[in-house]
């Protein structure tokens, strides 16, 4: 509206809305089949945003999973508020960590647990890298799967300091995995991958 308001011809603005590229890590599609999103999103309001419009935005019989974590020596009165905000837009949720730096792992999913209403929708995979693996695998073609708190980042901070860890990599070969193998899921939440004959 502001383009046309401003004298710019219909058939330019829309061209060049279409050409425009997103930002790094904000609701950033890296696969279509299953709709894999990552985003930066590590605040209530932030996360509330982007499973509101992802919700009301699904049609019928499609799923979102959500996969999130909250951040070590951060905002813990945050945690159950957010869990408790995956819950309510989305299918089914994945806890997992993201960037503990020096705080417990185990104390910041208990204190994200508290969020949550009912047990069924949501599971503690505690590697972030196999929860994200678990949600796309688990996906149908047609589902969402929306990667919350790293975004842009291409690392994790734990005790012992940073590590690579790069989400768009995990997701393409979980969607590599799901091409050309049979997959089985461990107990452990790990997957074992037998080669397709």
């Amino acid at each position: 509206k502001a383009a046309l308001e401003l004298g710019i011809k219909p058939c330019d603005a829309k061209k060049a809305i279409c050409n425009l590229k997103s930002i790094d890590g904000r609701l950033e599609t890296v696969s279509k089949s299953p709709t894999v999103i990552i985003d930066y999103a590590h605040t209530e309001d932030a996360l509330l945003n982007i499973l509101k419009t992802a919700y009301s935005n699904k049609i019928i019989g499609q799923k979102i999973t959500v996969v999130f974590g909250c951040g070590g020596n951060r905002d813990t009165q945050k945690r159950p508020k957010m869990a408790a905000i995956a819950e309510k837009y989305s299918d089914f949720v994945i806890v997992t960590t993201d960037n503990s730096r020096t705080e417990s792992e185990t104390k910041i999913i208990k204190d994200i647990l508290k969020g949550f209403s009912c047990p069924k929708k949501h599971k503690v995979i505690s590697s972030r890298k196999d929860a994200i693996e678990y949600a796309v695998i688990n996906a149908d073609e047609s589902d969402i799967v929306i990667v919350i708190g790293k975004g842009h980042e291409r690392y994790n901070i734990d005790k012992n300091g940073y590590h690579k860890f790069d989400e768009r990599e995990i997701i393409k070969n979980a969607i590599d995995k799901r091409k050309g193998e049979n997959l089985i899921l461990n107990e452990d939440n790990t997957v074992c991958t037998v080669n397709a004959k």
